[in-house]
């Protein structure tokens, strides 16, 4: 089934498993309150994202309310103003996962210009996709990296017919500058589970 919800071979990524890797990540860095930025609802591509952080989170023992999740439409611009509306709601907020880059480029903005707070010294960011962008933000962006090229081979193959579809394309998580410890950790203290 396609991004669309059209049946058709296609070529998937694994964005369950992304989004997965990315609770193991935030998790394993300590942080236990930690706000999503998803897109738009009719998108299969936001559904499977915010579900596998969800159930990863869940496994994890750290249940993500609704409150924790604000929607935009994918833009850098929808971005800022979904992290400035988490932020506004839960201002203890100490990582951020935007489902994907162009979001979390507008969160970094709304963080470090619209509300003065140290990425990642104070709040932990995540993208999703590894577009070239993210190399050249400041911090660095950590995001989940999408083989394009290997996505594009294989839709190829499958339009010769030497694939039979559906191909999932596995996704891997890239560290960089903008994901570390939470505050507390960083003081040296245990945080304090709400």
């Amino acid at each position: 089934m396609s991004d669309h919800g059209i049946e058709a071979d296609s070529v998937l990524p694994e964005h369950r498993a992304g989004a997965r890797l990315v609770a193991d990540h935030l998790v394993g860095l300590g942080h236990e309150r930690i706000g999503v930025i998803t897109g738009p609802a009719n998108l299969l591509t936001s559904r499977e994202r915010l579900q596998g952080f969800r159930e990863r989170l869940r496994a994890l023992d750290h249940p993500l309310p609704a409150s924790q999740v604000a929607r935009a439409d994918f833009s850098r611009d929808g971005g800022r103003q979904a992290a400035l509306e988490l932020l506004e709601r839960h201002p203890d907020l100490t990582a951020v996962f935007a489902l994907n880059d162009m979001m979390a480029v507008g969160a970094l903005t709304a963080l470090r210009e619209d509300l003065g707070r140290s990425v990642p010294r104070e709040v932990s960011l995540v993208g999703y996709d590894d577009i070239p962008l993210t190399r050249d933000t400041y911090p660095a962006l950590t995001t989940v990296h999408l083989p394009l090229e290997e996505i594009g081979e294989h839709g190829m193959r499958l339009l010769l017919h030497e694939l039979d579809g559906p191909v999932r394309v596995p996704a891997r998580l890239v560290e960089r500058g903008s994901s570390g410890p939470p505050p507390a950790l960083r003081a040296g203290r245990r945080p304090t589970r709400h």
